[in-house]
């Protein structure tokens, strides 16, 4: 287990050291085939863990859906708003929203293993297997959600802010966007650092189709991995 707390990740706060192997082989395949632009192969990879993707977050303290959570409530009070969960993974935050009163969600990722695991949860009204990346327009019409929330999917490989002009084309003018994005990411990756990220979301204000940003800083994971994250809370112009 040396190599693993080299690593910023103790077995002391887990209860499966296998699982907690799995999970570092996991972050790191990411960071390579995201490094790579391989997306079919990063698809691929999320098939494979879908099943104990829950497990290996619950090992590791993650607290980054809770959070994201509580972020939406601020944005978006009305319950019944219509709410798209962006790069729903196996339907964390979607939970959470359900828990806390949401009836409206929708449920968005590029793997249907994904996406087949947030139907048996039975808190999403749609399930779609799309993905939101440069140069591509989703099967969703314009102006159809509330708020949209990209937990944990703004990362190296994944989701980034050139992502921003479809997430504007798919939320209702008004409505509001958010993500979080662990702050070693916006130091270190190479797609987000040296304030690559800001400079953009100050490029949709500039351009009127933003009207506001605010952020926090909140914990990402709390246990063995130990990371804060950055929420962005993004109010679009009204048409």
């Amino acid at each position: 287990m040396a190599d693993l707390i080299q690593n910023g990740i103790s077995s002391h706060h887990v209860h499966d050291d296998a699982i907690l192997l799995k999970f570092q082989r996991y972050r790191e395949r990411l960071r390579v085939l995201g490094a790579e632009g391989k997306l079919d192969e990063l698809v691929a990879h999320y098939d494979t863990y879908a099943k104990s993707f829950g497990k290996f977050f619950e090992i590791t303290g993650y607290v980054g859906g809770m959070t994201m959570a509580e972020a939406v409530t601020k944005a978006q009070p009305n319950k019944d708003a219509n709410i798209l969960d962006c790069g729903c993974g196996d339907g964390a935050l979607g939970t959470r929203l359900q828990k806390m009163g949401y009836t409206n969600l929708s449920a968005l990722d590029p793997s249907q293993a994904m996406i087949d695991e947030c139907s048996k949860k039975n808190i999403y009204i749609n399930l779609i297997c799309d993905c939101v990346r440069e140069g591509h327009t989703t099967k969703i019409e314009d102006d159809t959600y509330d708020v949209i929330a990209a937990c944990a999917a703004f990362c190296p490989g994944h989701m980034n802010q050139t992502c921003f002009d479809e997430l504007t084309r798919m939320v209702k003018p008004g409505g509001s966007i958010l993500f979080n994005i662990a702050q070693v990411y916006l130091k270190e990756a190479s797609e987000f650092n040296d304030g690559k990220l800001d400079a953009a979301i100050q490029a949709k204000i500039t351009e009127g189709l933003w009207k506001s940003v605010s952020t926090h800083t909140a914990p990402y994971f709390t246990s063995g991995v130990v990371e804060d994250c950055v929420v962005y809370t993004i109010k679009t112009a009204e048409k």
